[in-house]
Protein backbone atom coordinates (compact mmCIF):
# COMPACT_ATOMS: atom_id res chain seq x y z
CA UNK A 1 0.00 0.00 0.00
CA UNK A 2 2.54 2.21 1.13
CA UNK A 3 4.27 1.49 -2.36
CA UNK A 4 1.12 2.39 -4.18
CA UNK A 5 0.99 5.80 -2.53
CA UNK A 6 4.67 6.63 -3.42
CA UNK A 7 4.43 5.78 -6.87
CA UNK A 8 1.44 7.79 -7.16
CA UNK A 9 3.00 10.56 -5.05
CA UNK A 10 5.82 10.84 -7.56
CA UNK A 11 4.07 11.13 -10.65
CA UNK A 12 1.70 13.74 -9.56
CA UNK A 13 4.46 15.81 -8.45
CA UNK A 14 6.06 15.10 -11.48
CA UNK A 15 3.68 16.39 -13.81
CA UNK A 16 2.75 19.17 -10.78
CA UNK A 17 6.29 20.65 -11.53
CA UNK A 18 5.96 20.21 -15.55
CA UNK A 19 2.44 21.89 -15.31
CA UNK A 20 4.47 24.89 -13.52
CA UNK A 21 1.22 25.70 -11.81
CA UNK A 22 -0.30 24.51 -8.42
CA UNK A 23 -3.54 24.93 -8.93
CA UNK A 24 -3.68 24.15 -12.73
CA UNK A 25 -6.24 27.02 -12.74
CA UNK A 26 -6.31 29.94 -15.36
CA UNK A 27 -7.87 33.11 -14.43
CA UNK A 28 -11.55 33.55 -15.38
CA UNK A 29 -11.78 34.80 -19.28
CA UNK A 30 -8.13 33.83 -19.98
CA UNK A 31 -7.39 31.53 -22.98
CA UNK A 32 -4.85 28.65 -23.99
CA UNK A 33 -2.56 29.81 -26.75
CA UNK A 34 -3.39 26.16 -28.58
CA UNK A 35 -6.99 25.79 -27.70
CA UNK A 36 -8.19 23.07 -25.72
CA UNK A 37 -6.59 20.39 -24.79
CA UNK A 38 -7.52 16.95 -26.86
CA UNK A 39 -9.24 14.08 -24.67
CA UNK A 40 -7.28 10.92 -24.53
CA UNK A 41 -9.69 9.11 -23.01
CA UNK A 42 -9.88 8.29 -19.23
CA UNK A 43 -8.64 11.19 -16.75
CA UNK A 44 -6.45 11.03 -13.80
CA UNK A 45 -5.65 13.58 -11.08
CA UNK A 46 -5.97 17.12 -12.33
CA UNK A 47 -7.85 16.32 -15.68
CA UNK A 48 -4.35 14.86 -17.39
CA UNK A 49 -4.86 11.41 -19.65
CA UNK A 50 -4.44 8.56 -17.94
CA UNK A 51 -1.82 7.44 -20.67
CA UNK A 52 0.05 10.63 -20.12
CA UNK A 53 0.34 10.08 -16.19
CA UNK A 54 1.66 6.53 -17.42
CA UNK A 55 4.19 7.86 -19.49
CA UNK A 56 5.63 10.68 -17.40
CA UNK A 57 6.12 7.52 -14.56
CA UNK A 58 7.90 5.46 -17.34
CA UNK A 59 10.04 8.30 -18.39
CA UNK A 60 10.93 9.69 -15.14
CA UNK A 61 11.33 6.36 -13.10
CA UNK A 62 11.71 3.84 -15.21
CA UNK A 63 15.03 3.77 -15.96
CA UNK A 64 15.99 3.55 -12.55
CA UNK A 65 13.21 1.26 -11.32
CA UNK A 66 13.35 -1.44 -14.24
CA UNK A 67 13.93 -5.09 -13.90
CA UNK A 68 17.82 -4.53 -14.05
CA UNK A 69 18.23 -1.92 -11.67
CA UNK A 70 15.77 -2.32 -9.31
CA UNK A 71 16.19 1.12 -7.04
CA UNK A 72 14.36 0.78 -4.20
CA UNK A 73 13.46 -2.94 -4.69
CA UNK A 74 10.95 -1.35 -6.82
CA UNK A 75 9.78 -2.13 -10.60
CA UNK A 76 8.04 0.43 -12.28
CA UNK A 77 8.41 -1.09 -15.90
CA UNK A 78 5.12 -1.43 -17.55
CA UNK A 79 3.17 -0.19 -14.33
CA UNK A 80 0.07 1.67 -15.56
CA UNK A 81 -1.54 4.21 -12.88
CA UNK A 82 -4.82 3.40 -14.07
CA UNK A 83 -4.13 -0.32 -12.03
CA UNK A 84 -3.01 1.91 -8.81
CA UNK A 85 -5.35 1.38 -5.57
CA UNK A 86 -7.16 4.69 -5.11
Amino acid sequence: MKIGVAIVAVATSALAFNAGTASGRRLPGERHALGPAPSHGKLGARGISIEALSAVLQRTCGGCHSPTQLKGNLNLRGFDIDSAPS
